[in-house]
């Protein structure tokens, strides 16, 4: 890539900052009721995503405030989506 290419994936100001709110039905324990979650970036910015220190949980007795336990310096950083002819025929939208 040329200088002038890069510097168009210069940093700049951020745009949105905020907690989202993920509602999830039910998981149930062991290993057969895993819960898989999927982060995709579908714009045109490069995306940072943190996981929270704490989560909420319901149970029958009301609601807890628990630990989410993770690895060090969990942070998931997506580049822009980009446009590939290929990608738009393939069910996953990755090229094949």
């Amino acid at each position: 890539m040329t200088n002038s290419a890069l510097k168009q994936y210069d940093s700049g100001h951020i745009t949105i900052d905020r907690e989202w709110l993920i509602k999830i039905g039910k998981i149930d324990s062991g290993k057969d009721s895993q819960y898989t979650f999927f982060v995709f970036n579908m714009s045109s910015q490069f995306v940072e995503v943190t996981l929270p220190k704490t989560i909420s949980i319901q149970r029958d007795g009301g609601v807890d405030i628990i630990n989410l336990i993770t690895g060090p310096n969990v942070t998931m950083h997506f580049g822009p989506r980009l446009s590939a002819p290929d990608a738009r025929n393939s069910p996953t939208g990755a090229p094949d």
